[in-house]
């Protein structure tokens, strides 16, 4: 499945994201040939890859500023 669901709740105060990663994680772990330990600190790394290239990504572009416009608004203009 492989997906990263994303959204901001709190009256868009709070981002939240839900990663399904198993599929990536299980396909990793075959082709490695990993024992346990193994497997679940390669499924960690993995999740927070794909976390951090998601929260790098934007479909309408923006980024942060996009997502925390409160944060942009009270503290003036910022790059």
């Amino acid at each position: 499945m492989n997906k990263l669901y994303k959204t901001l709740i709190y009256d868009r105060e709070v981002s939240l994201s839900v990663l399904d990663t198993k599929e990536l994680v299980n396909a990793a772990i075959k082709v490695h040939n990993l024992n346990d330990v193994s497997a679940r600190m390669l499924g960690g790394l993995l999740t927070a890859c794909a976390y951090m290239a998601g929260c790098l990504k934007s479909e309408k572009g923006g980024g942060y500023k996009r997502a925390y416009p409160r944060l942009y608004r009270r503290r003036g203009k910022r790059a």
